[in-house]
């Protein structure tokens, strides 16, 4: 997924165990990365189950790669 050069990523609440986390979806056409963190933003992009941190193409928020 990494060697893609575009990326879309979003992130969505969901609730785990009665509260409420935050599950992060990383996707192209052909694949789909989701993970689930308690936070949204820097702390949860550069946690060690995003893979933003390790992508170096174009990405995108909210929006459908196509």
């Amino acid at each position: 997924m990494l060697k893609n050069s575009v990326i879309s990523f979003d992130e969505t609440g969901i609730r785990v165990g009665g509260k409420l986390r935050l599950l992060h979806t990383a996707s192209t056409n052909e694949q789909t990365h989701l993970f689930v963190h308690e936070k949204r933003g820097t702390e949860a992009l550069k946690s060690a189950y995003s893979i933003l941190k390790d992508f170096k193409g174009k990405a995108v928020h909210a929006a459908v790669v196509a």
